[in-house]
């Protein structure tokens, strides 16, 4: 009989071993069939020129007078949308009258 090497002898060894058990893992809990599911989602959305209450307080607290140069921003951004709306419908008023001929 031919002799086993160090690395086959190794490999029986291991082998040899017995697997250990598998840990039992916790399985979710299973509603009654008149229960809602036992899960959720919370989703915040927020839109528009300045954040939320909170946020802005927080700004302010990190870097001071932030929430102050905020308000400016939003501020200066709907001065220039009036602008704009006005300066369209002024726009739209002349090509009127002059499409009919008034001038």
């Amino acid at each position: 009989m031919a002799k086993k090497s160090k690395k086959q002898s190794r490999i029986t060894q291991t082998s040899q071993q017995p697997l250990p058990e598998p840990e039992a893992t916790p399985k979710p809990p299973v509603p009654a069939p008149n229960q809602p599911p036992l899960f959720g989602a919370q989703l915040e959305v927020h839109q528009g020129p300045i954040p939320r209450a909170e946020d802005f307080a927080a700004y302010d607290r990190i870097l001071p007078g932030a929430a102050n140069r905020i308000l400016k921003m939003a501020e200066r951004e709907q001065r220039s949308a009036i602008r704009l709306k006005w300066g369209d419908w002024l726009a739209q008023f002349i090509s009127m009258i002059m499409g009919k001929g008034f001038l």
